[in-house]
């Protein structure tokens, strides 16, 4: 074990085709499950880099792979399908690259011309009304078989989408409510906001119009409010109608701008306030809470700027700190329009979550990934000051963790997260128990092939 512990790790398959598709099939166990884990977890990322000898030039273009690993009586079982979604089946069928940075240029862009685009649905997954859709910003939901993960198809949620559906919807459980957001590019970018209250049907809250064409990936609930962020990633709209260039090209960062903050009140959504702070990126925040005096407070991943190269890049070397995110604590006060912003936690991470009880409110514990270079998986106390966190082996690199409810209190979780294992070339779902998830996994449910990277997850129960 010592000997193997120095070779060089194996990246590469994080970010090569899948190599095996497949249905639900006994999976090793290393350890032990826990018996009362019962459910599945899902997880997409990009995973369909190459075809027909062609190359994406970016991760956030590739098809996406869904990855299923399903706990019950202390075994597992796992799958793996790519997202095979309509432009893919295109692309397939005319034996040759029609969209994105794979495609020669004259090619994409007739496509484009002809009003023709791919979704790659390689973002999140999101369990709704008894459907498991795979979502992707740039286009509507795909729904999938949960039991075969096979792709049936695009939806609008019944006529309830009028354009793209962002893959980060959030929930407030005080509401019985879902929401999430859309954008419809055009002569004026339009913000659509979208409610999914239990067992009733979808509806569009609100259509705002922005001031610039912006990438916009996540936002905030409270129990009273919807936040959105607004940064200066502003599309290119001469090289995107021309289709020149890759993706990370069609965004240039205007600080000058600034970041608009964006507050919609969900008992009148027609009522939004608007003001504008210094420019910042958030890609994904934690939680917020609606305060007295009109103030709200968010806790957030900050970033200086959007670094879309940076976040998506080929590389063997995994350990670069570069720019990494920063939780932060920002003050919102609407009367005055400002936004004053705060380091709650000096360590580098990304991709966080928090107890599926306390989503839409305020918890005082927050899992995310730790590092950029050990890729490892911590729980924040905030309150207390202090994180407990679990350091991987140099040759093991972790994704979001997912915490499963086992109990009512806050750590009294399982916190999932899928593992790659670079020395072996497989990926597996370590299972660590949130009172202590510093002594790393109890269980890992490891595959027989590597599952390139995934993005975000969701526990279906």
């Amino acid at each position: 074990m010592n000997a193997q512990a120095k070779l060089p790790a194996d990246w590469r398959p994080l970010n090569n085709n899948l190599s095996r598709g497949h249905g639900f099939e006994p999976l090793r166990i290393e350890g032990r499950l826990p018996e009362g884990l019962h459910g599945t977890l899902y997880r997409n990322g990009p995973g369909l880099f190459e075809l027909h000898g062609k190359r994406l030039r970016h991760a956030f273009e590739a098809d996406g792979v869904i990855s299923a690993v399903r706990f019950g009586g202390g075994a597992a079982q796992g799958a793996a399908r790519v997202v095979e979604t309509d432009g893919l089946k295109r692309e397939r069928a005319a034996g040759r690259r029609l969209y994105g940075s794979g495609a020669p240029w004259l090619t994409r862009l007739y496509h484009q011309l002809k009003g023709e685009s791919r979704n790659p649905a390689n973002t999140s997954v999101f369990w709704h009304g008894g459907q498991l859709l795979a979502l992707c910003e740039a286009g509507l939901p795909t729904v999938l078989h949960p039991e075969t993960l096979e792709t049936l198809g695009e939806t609008t949620l019944d006529g309830a989408l009028l354009g793209t559906f962002s893959a980060h919807p959030h929930r407030v459980n005080a509401r019985r409510t879902t929401y999430n957001f859309g954008l419809r590019y055009g002569r004026v970018t339009t913000l659509d906001v979208y409610a999914m209250p239990d067992g009733e049907p979808v509806k569009r809250l609100c259509a705002i119009p922005l001031d610039a064409p912006v990438m916009l990936h996540d936002f905030i609930v409270t129990e009273r409010h919807l936040v959105f962020f607004v940064s200066p990633a502003v599309v290119q709209v001469f090289k995107a109608m021309l289709a020149l260039g890759d993706l990370a090209s069609l965004f240039k960062w205007e600080p000058e701008r600034g970041t608009e903050v964006i507050v919609v009140p969900i008992d009148a959504p027609d009522q939004p306030r608007r003001f504008t702070t210094e420019a910042f990126w958030c890609f994904h925040p934690v939680q917020g809470v609606s305060l007295a005096n009109e103030q709200i407070q968010v806790d957030y991943v900050r970033y200086p700027k959007l670094n879309l190269n940076e976040l998506a890049k080929e590389t063997d070397d995994v350990s670069a700190e570069s720019d990494a995110g920063r939780i932060h604590r920002a003050t919102l006060n609407l009367a005055a329009g400002t936004l004053s912003s705060e380091e709650l936690w000096d360590q580098g991470c990304e991709f966080p979550r928090v107890h599926p009880d306390r989503e839409g409110g305020t918890a005082e514990r927050i899992w995310t990934v730790w590092g950029a270079k050990e890729q490892g998986i911590a729980r924040l106390d905030w309150r207390e000051g202090r994180h407990r966190g679990w350091v991987p082996p140099s040759h093991w690199r972790c994704s979001e963790p997912v915490p499963v409810k086992r109990g009512p209190e806050e750590q009294d979780v399982w916190a999932l997260t899928l593992i790659y294992d670079g020395h072996q070339q497989v990926s597996g779902v370590g299972v660590l128990d949130g009172e202590r998830p510093e002594d790393g996994p109890v269980g890992v449910a490891w595959f027989d092939h590597a599952v390139p990277e995934t993005y975000h997850g969701a526990w279906v129960g």
